[in-house]
């Protein structure tokens, strides 16, 4: 069974992870004559203000303080050839249904003209008014001279292309800002994104403060119970990957008061055989997101080993596949990163067995 763009990205977001916990707190930080907003859970963006002048500095994933983007509004409050002016982003190309939907979010979604491939969009919006927005990637490429006709402001793009489309950008003038949400180690940390889409719209933001009460509110549901065992994902071409405890998937387990089995510790993702999850995984309860299945008999008949795995004969078996429709749109991969509150409320009311309204998940047999 083939799995569609936003599995794969959400697995290999889970496989080249690395980033440490995020700090707590909201306050502001001055850095010489730059005050500095602290973020609650996001790492890899820094943003700030001089006067009336704003600053935002995105930083790199993997090396610590690194900043490897610097943008403005107002006037540029430090010397150096680095920066970036932002003036006006009143239409913008976005590389992922995630992007859009932060934009959505803002209440801004008329802004986006060109986006990556429709069929992943699940937003009502997009399905209204696919002829006034335009595809450029197709196959995983951008389009350039598609993009560049379009006179876009700025483009919005995952780290999915970064290294291999820069110069290309580069030769047609067109801004980018790289959205790095998913490489922060905690949903939470995700969702804190949309205060640099808001930097970027020049709106301003109260919708993360919000996400964040929710998250807050729901997780203390389950603060004193003991953690459940719980499998994720499932064997592809005869690679499971599992989520280690420091990744977003492990925290959003953890929050909801499950364990992943088998347990790795760490961040990013671990890649076992099935053997080594067999041997290792111990007594589970439920299992999440067995990739595209939506019977058990789908996930025997792709990999026959399964029916020698006793967890598999007892498990209660959960994906996130209950919005998902024939184009292969997910609306559970766009909240994930955006609204997380949502799916820790469904794997909340999974583990504890209060099961009528569930959002993105459905029973598989």
């Amino acid at each position: 069974m083939a799995l569609n763009l936003c599995v794969f990205r959400f697995l290999g977001i889970c496989a080249i992870f690395l980033v440490l916990f995020a700090c707590t707190g909201n306050k502001t930080t001055t850095n010489g004559k730059i005050k500095w907003q602290q973020n609650t859970y996001a790492r890899l963006f820094k943003i700030g203000s001089k006067g009336k002048n704003q600053v935002l500095f995105i930083y790199h994933p993997l090396i610590k303080n690194k900043i490897i983007q610097k943008f403005y509004r107002g006037s540029q409050v430090e010397s150096g050839k680095d920066w970036q002016k932002i003036d006006s982003c009143q239409s913008l190309a976005v590389s992922s249904c995630v992007i859009a939907r932060f934009v959505e979010l803002l209440g801004e979604a008329h802004r986006i003209v060109a986006v990556d491939n429709l069929d992943y969009y699940s937003s009502e919006f997009f399905r209204k008014n696919k002829n006034h927005v335009t595809e450029f990637i197709k196959s995983n490429a951008i389009q350039f001279e598609k993009l560049a006709s379009l006179h876009c402001d700025i483009l919005i793009q995952d780290g999915m292309f970064k290294n291999l489309n820069s110069k290309m950008l580069q030769k047609i003038d067109l801004p980018t800002l790289f959205f790095q949400n998913h490489l922060e180690s905690h949903p939470l940390g995700s969702a804190e994104w949309i205060k640099v889409m808001a930097f970027m719209l020049g709106t301003i933001d109260n919708s993360y403060d919000r996400e964040l009460n929710r998250y807050l509110e729901t997780r203390k549901e389950v603060a004193k119970k003991d953690p459940i065992n719980v499998l994720v994902n499932a064997p592809y071409r005869g690679v499971w990957y599992i989520p280690k405890e420091n990744s977003p998937v492990g925290a959003l387990m953890r929050d909801a008061g499950a364990k992943i089995s088998p347990y790795m510790p760490g961040t990013g993702s671990a890649s076992l055989t099935m053997e080594q999850v067999f041997s290792k995984s111990g007594r589970v309860k439920f299992w999440f997101n067995p990739n595209l299945h939506r019977s058990k008999a789908s996930i025997s008949a792709e990999e026959p080993r399964m029916n020698d795995f006793k967890a598999f004969e007892n498990v209660e078996i959960f994906n996130n596949t209950k919005q998902m429709v024939k184009s292969g749109a997910n609306n559970y991969y766009e909240s994930f990163n955006t609204e997380p509150s949502l799916i820790l409320k469904d794997i909340i009311a999974i583990i504890h067995k209060d099961r009528k309204n569930l959002l993105f998940f459905e029973a598989i047999e």
